[in-house]
C-alpha cells in the first residue's frame, strides 16, 4: 500500500501556549505548597497542560490508495475516513475562535495543531470534517487525484 500524501505539521501554537502556561503554573505550586487542595489544584493544572502539550504536539495527515488517516503526535486520536466516503473537499479558513485540537465546530469536527488554514472533507453521509494543515492546496491536490 503506498502513500499518495503524508505531511505532518507541528502545533507551534499550541507548545507556545502551553509553554506560557507551565511557566504561569510552576510559580503556583510553590505559593501554594501550604495548602494542600490548592497545591493538588496547581498540581493537576500542569499535568493536563502537560499532557495537552504532548498529545497535540503535531498532526500528521496521510493518503494513501484507500483511506485519509490523521492522527495526533502519540497516534491517539486516529481518524481513518474511506476516500470512497468523500463526497467533496476545498480549501477553508477558519475562524480563530473555533481553536486548536480536536473539536466540535458549527462546520462539523476539527481537528488542528496550529494555523487556521484547513481543508474540509464533506462525506458522503452530509458530515464535515476540518482537516488543519499548513499546506492546504496541496492536501487539497492529492485527496482530489485520489477521489477521481
Amino acid at each position: 500500500m503506498s502513500t499518495d500524501y503524508r505531511h505532518t505539521q507541528p502545533g507551534t501554537l499550541i507548545l507556545v501556549s502551553c509553554g506560557a502556561a507551565v511557566l504561569f503554573i510552576l510559580p503556583l505550586l510553590f505559593w501554594f505548597s501550604h495548602l494542600p487542595v490548592m497545591l493538588l489544584v496547581v498540581a493537576l493544572s500542569l499535568v493536563a497542560t502537560l499532557v495537552a502539550a504532548i498529545q497535540f504536539a503535531s498532526l500528521t495527515i496521510q493518503i494513501d490508495q484507500d483511506n485519509l488517516t490523521l492522527t495526533f503526535a502519540l497516534g491517539f486520536p486516529r481518524k481513518s475516513i474511506p476516500l470512497q466516503d468523500i463526497e467533496a473537499a476545498q480549501a477553508v479558513r477558519n475562524p480563530w475562535y473555533y481553536g486548536w485540537g480536536m473539536r466540535l465546530t458549527p462546520r462539523g469536527w476539527l481537528y488542528n495543531v496550529s494555523g487556521l488554514d484547513a481543508v474540509e472533507v464533506t462525506l458522503k453521509s452530509g458530515k464535515r470534517i476540518r482537516l488543519g494543515t499548513d499546506q492546504p492546496h496541496m492536501l487539497l491536490e492529492a485527496i482530489q487525484q485520489r477521489h477521481v
